[in-house]
């Protein structure tokens, strides 16, 4: 609005968009002296060039009164300012989109004939590209609610209440402002008194990724009560996954299917496919890697390798699963985070609750790593829940 008061040399000046703000906005070396009450969107010279058609009005006749008077005739008000001056010349330009006339932009002066075809021209360049920046920022406004959406369907809004079992998640996507990304996780019965829980990595970002996680995790819920454990659901992963993505992508993935002991220990038995082998915190002080094999890549090869590991979690001992984001995490030297960084903060968060590592594996990485970097990054902890 600045803008296209100094390449006009217009005093007062508004931007109309009747489908997005009730109010037009303002601006202009004289807009501290328009009162809140005007509205330009009810003026028929507005109406008129949202027809797409220019309109102006370059000598308006004195009206000899003070303050906002109705809408003279042809069209255009008649209007007095707060400090006296009476505004005689206006025009209005139409700000156009990929769709149409998206809004008018209104310029206006005390003096007549204030705007040569120069200036209006200048003024009509600075509108067009400001229905340019809209429709930029309509895209942008459809992607993010495209995304929320994604995020919605994708991540569980609350992990579910397993007896004896802490769950946490810590979830971040790659870029600034995203909202969804590659990585997922999920926690679902099987039907028979176990839980699954799941996490993954998608190749590719944003929505793109999204949807080869949304297939995943989708695909993983439907067999939840039919495959014989998680070896099985993986390969039958890897057959859907080749079917239903492109050439070019294709996940990792962890999957624990978790069975509660009378003891009050936790039985797991674990299956990866390509995917960065989970940890284990015992509750001596000890970590260790969870699995020697962690299988290949899902959605490429037609018979999977899958790599598998029975583990049982005794009260304390937690199972800390993680996305590639945190170990190939880089600082602004390059050097990545790694997993001997990773074994050190899980060692310092011994006796923390399930929600505490997870929230401090994710501190610790997001600090570490440098702005540039922008992948994607998810933790999920389960901790066998101590005895009281």
């Amino acid at each position: 609005m600045e803008g296209a008061c100094l390449l006009a040399h217009a005093r007062v000046g508004w931007v109309v968009l009747p489908e997005s703000f009730p109010q037009a906005v303002l601006g202009g070396p004289d807009a501290g002296s328009v009162g809140p009450e005007v509205d330009p969107g009810s003026w028929p010279l507005v109406t008129a060039t949202l027809g797409g058609v220019p309109e102006r009005v370059p000598g308006l006749p004195a009206s000899g009164a003070a303050g906002w008077r109705a809408v003279a005739p042809g069209g255009a008000p008649s209007v007095v300012t707060e400090d006296g001056r009476e505004l005689r010349s206006l025009s209005a330009l139409p700000i156009r989109g990929g769709d149409g006339v998206r809004g008018v932009l209104v310029i206006a002066h005390h003096r007549t004939r204030a705007f040569s075809d120069r200036r209006l021209a200048l003024a009509a360049a600075l509108a067009d590209h400001l229905g340019q920046v809209l429709d930029v920022c309509e895209t942008v406004r459809e992607q993010t609610r495209v995304a929320e959406a994604l995020q919605e369907t994708l991540l569980p809004p609350v992990l579910p209440v397993v007896e004896g079992v802490e769950l946490a998640a810590e979830y971040r996507p790659s870029g600034s402002g995203n909202l969804v990304g590659g990585d997922f996780y999920d926690v679902f019965a099987d039907g028979a008194g176990g839980w699954y829980v799941l996490l993954g990595d998608s190749s590719g970002i944003g929505p793109e990724a999204a949807g080869l996680a949304g297939v995943a995790r989708y695909t993983a819920r439907a067999l939840a009560e039919s495959a014989a454990g998680p070896g099985e659901m993986l390969a039958h992963l890897n057959r859907v996954l080749l079917r239903a993505a492109p050439e070019d992508r294709f996940c990792t993935a962890v999957l624990a299917h978790l069975h509660p002991c009378e003891t009050g220990a936790l039985r797991v038995a674990l299956s990866a496919a390509g995917h960065p082998p989970p940890f284990l915190q015992r509750s001596d002080g000890t970590v260790e890697q969870a699995m020697s094999s962690t299988g290949l890549v899902l959605g490429i090869l037609p018979e999977a390798s899958i790599g598998d590991a029975e583990i049982l979690l005794e009260p304390g001992d937690a199972l800390v699963c993680y996305t590639d984001g945190v170990i190939e995490a880089r600082a602004e030297d390059g050097e990545q985070f790694g997993e001997d960084r990773l074994l050190r903060v899980l060692g310092d968060a011994l006796g923390r609750s399930a929600a505490g590592i997870a929230r401090r594996v994710e501190r610790v990485v997001v600090d570490y790593r440098s702005p540039d970097d922008h992948d994607d990054l998810a933790i999920v902890v389960v901790r066998c829940r101590p005895r009281t």
